[in-house]
């Protein structure tokens, strides 16, 4: 039936919603066929122009997603005054060359949240998040910080106008353990709470 709703559709002498309910089909059948299948291999003209660059910064930083590599990558071609790359495309290079990071799998740790964050004790349970502020002039400013979860007390934070690397948060929890303690260790184990991001995860971090 599919097939004869497309024949009287290419009459024009009828709507696409009479036919298709005098035949008794929904239009999405007939709609389905004309969209396109698959944009795994779709291609644009200048792909090539920026392929050499994205692979020159995956050697630097191996373990970053397209997100994090459309924000460096975006970031040396305005030094260079060429214009930017939005991330579905960063995404659909990568994808089409091989390029896109494989799934964590086994790799991340099973962990049963408690639901429980506030604590009645200081320097027992501290937490932590990252995130970006963009600035009027289109530059952003990336910003992890740290909190004590028994008063709230923001203890330190780092910040850069390149995406965070594992690097940078082991600076946060050195950092902040250096303000609360004065040789810098916990005589006891603390708890560190966040939402468990790559740069969280990562065996450097």
């Amino acid at each position: 039936m599919v097939a004869v709703a497309k024949e009287v559709i290419q009459l024009n002498r009828f709507p696409k919603k009479s036919i298709c309910s005098a035949l008794g089909i929904s239009r999405a059948s007939v709609y389905k066929s004309e969209k396109v299948t698959s944009m795994a291999f779709y291609r644009k003209a200048d792909d090539d122009l920026y392929l050499p660059l994205i692979r020159k910064v995956i050697e630097k930083r191996p373990s970053y997603g397209y997100k994090r590599l459309t924000a460096l990558v975006n970031g040396i071609l305005k030094a260079e005054g060429k214009d930017t790359v939005n991330r579905k495309r960063m995404y659909r290079l990568m994808k089409i060359h091989g390029l896109i990071l494989p799934r964590s799998g086994d790799r991340r740790v099973n962990h049963e949240g408690t639901g429980q964050v506030m604590t009645l004790h200081f320097n027992t349970r501290w937490c932590s998040d990252d995130f970006e502020i963009e600035c009027w002039n289109g530059e952003k400013v990336f910003v992890a910080f740290s909190f004590d979860c028994c008063d709230r007390e923001a203890i330190h934070f780092v910040s850069a106008v390149t995406p965070l690397t594992q690097q940078k948060i082991a600076e946060l929890i050195m950092c902040s353990a250096d303000k609360r303690f004065s040789s810098g260790r916990s005589d006891r184990t603390i708890q560190w709470l966040t939402d468990r991001g790559s740069i969280y995860r990562a065996h450097f971090t």
